[in-house]
């Protein structure tokens, strides 16, 4: 039998040529998948740094978080500490208010003690001399406790304006922090 030689060569020409055209098709794949390759790696190194920018990012609400809630802690004494003071100035208060009471009521029983008086000393018939003498006294000894029920009243007029100022005060500054809190800008970079 007879091999032939130019139909064998002519055969692996071909499948040499074939052979080349995959190669060739194989290394176009094999660019492709590195171009695809690369492009991956690129959006993985964008992915990575806006990972670190997220974290940073997220490091540096935590921070700011941190430094709010100290800020609403500190706010938060210094409430308590206020409330104190306005529960030490009601009580100073109450008592002038009670001390003025019970010069009110020492007023108003020496001045009915001292009307009696002086209608015991019309039914005497004493000199009108010693009469106007009495009464001045006892005008100027009321003219005295109403001096001093006036003063104490101014000190707890003066006292509640403080303590209301106290309390505004104290109602605006917790406001604005819960306002500050609330409006703290919070930013999230997708990729």
């Amino acid at each position: 039998m007879g091999v032939n030689i130019e139909q064998l060569t002519k055969n692996q020409k071909q499948n040499v040529k074939n052979l080349r055209k995959q190669i060739s098709e194989k290394e176009n794949k094999v660019k492709k998948l590195n171009k695809e390759i690369e492009c991956l790696k690129e959006k993985e190194t964008k992915s990575n740094n806006t990972l670190e920018k997220l974290c940073l990012d997220m490091k540096k609400y935590e921070n700011n978080l941190h430094k709010i809630n100290k800020d609403m802690q500190y706010h938060t004494d210094k409430t308590d500490s206020i409330t104190e003071e306005i529960k030490r100035l009601s009580n100073q208060i109450a008592a002038l208010q009670e001390e003025s009471s019970k010069n009110m009521l020492n007023t108003s029983a020496q001045l009915e003690k001292h009307s009696v008086i002086y209608k015991l000393l019309q039914q005497r018939l004493m000199p009108i001399d010693k009469l106007i003498q009495i009464f001045n006294q006892n005008l100027e000894t009321r003219e005295e406790r109403k001096t001093r029920v006036e003063n104490i009243e101014d000190a707890i007029s003066k006292l509640s304006k403080d303590l209301n100022l106290i309390e505004s005060r104290v109602c605006n500054r917790y406001a604005c922090q819960v306002q500050l809190a609330g409006r703290t800008p919070i930013f999230v970079d997708y990729f």
